[in-house]
């Protein structure tokens, strides 16, 4: 997401926060297409099936949702980063091209609901248009980007929004943070209480939605203390950050095994391992940046915005061939069993998606793909 992400800097490129966009949207990809999906039923021998079960859940749950808290750490740092060299014209700027963004995806989105969904229902034109405009509502276009997909799901397109609200609350925030001892108190307290009222939520079984200002509000002072501190590092700063990460993913395995459910994005889990990701990589000292690490960070918006509709694509064309030829979701590889459905979804729709977005780039919507 470069645009979003990574405004244009006049200074070197910060290889670092390549590498952490290019690894959040693998997660992105990796998380929406099911890409791992594997068993071994036939190795028993010291639970090796259940251990690798519980492994997957594990990647799943507590890695792959790191994903958009690291992308809104990076954002908002480089906001940061904005405001000191720029100051508050920054502010005008970037909200605008935010918004353009999300009306530009927002209404494919919308395109892409009509075509998939009310279209096929067969109804007069006139109760189509009534149908649709039965989702344009503040929840549904605003907060959640846009209605839900057959197949694909939600759309990812909230992210846009949620950006767009965390960018008006870091430029009150980086005002009030002038006064260094006032904004270190409100960063610190707004951290702790986020967290806290997490964990409440979390044992009283209070949903939390994934895609509401509440989930990401603590990214904002998070994120300008990472930009605040940027020229120091701290070993038992990132230790104590990967063992909050570590301890209360053992609570979310905990409250898992026990059937309680838990929010996605609103657990002290992903914070402290977006924050650990985050801080860990932008402190390591290489400037070494690998092709397919550039073209993941650089095209990351475009990949992200479109991935979903080429998934769904494919899902739709080739389910019927699987069928057809009998090939199940799950086929005996060895001692393992694996879903080759997936794998074949999963590469057809990244090499479209990556050959689409690139050729964007040569073209004038270049500006809503990197």
């Amino acid at each position: 997401m470069e645009n979003i992400i990574n405004a244009p800097q006049k200074t070197s490129r910060n290889y670092q926060l390549d590498i952490i966009k290019a690894i959040a949207i693998s997660f992105v990809l990796i998380g929406h297409l099911e890409t791992i999906d594997i068993s071994a039923p036939k190795l028993q021998a010291y639970n090796f099936n259940i251990i690798l079960k519980q492994a997957i859940i594990f990647f799943y749950f507590q890695i792959i949702f790191l994903a958009v808290a690291s992308f809104l750490l990076v954002s908002l740092f480089l906001y940061f980063q904005k405001l000191e060299t720029t100051g508050k014209a920054y502010f005008f700027k970037r909200i605008p091209h935010l918004t353009s963004l999300f009306l530009f995806w927002v209404t494919l989105q919308y395109v892409m609901y009509y075509l998939t969904v009310i279209w096929k229902t067969g109804l007069p034109f006139k109760q189509q248009l009534a149908q649709l405009a039965g989702t344009f509502t503040p929840s549904i276009f605003i907060l959640d980007g846009g209605p839900r997909l057959p197949i694909v799901g939600d759309s990812v397109f909230y992210y846009f929004s949620e950006l767009i609200f965390l960018i008006i609350l870091a430029s009150v925030f980086f005002a009030i943070a002038k006064n260094e001892r006032l904004g270190t108190i409100l960063g610190a307290a707004w951290i702790i209480a986020s967290l806290v009222y997490f964990e409440i939520a979390c044992f009283q079984q209070t949903h939390i939605p994934y895609n509401r200002l509440h989930s990401f509000s603590l990214y904002v002072p998070l994120a300008f203390f990472f930009f605040k501190f940027r020229d120091t590092f701290s070993k038992p700063l990132l230790f104590f950050l990967i063992t909050g990460y570590l301890a209360f993913s053992i609570q979310d395995y905990l409250l898992r095994s026990q059937e309680m459910n838990f929010n996605i994005y609103a657990r002290p889990s992903i914070v402290f391992g977006a924050a650990s990701l985050f801080y860990g990589i932008k402190n390591i000292k290489s400037r070494y940046e690998t092709k397919i690490t550039k073209f993941l960070s650089k095209y990351s918006l475009g990949i992200f915005a479109t991935h979903k509709y080429i998934q769904y694509f494919f899902v739709v064309l080739l389910t019927p061939i699987f069928e057809a030829y009998n090939i199940g979701k799950k086929i005996p590889i060895w001692l393992f069993r694996v879903d080759v459905r997936a794998w074949v979804i999963t590469a057809a729709t990244l090499a479209v998606t990556f050959l689409i977005v690139y050729m964007l780039d040569k073209t004038p919507l270049n500006k809503y793909v990197k």
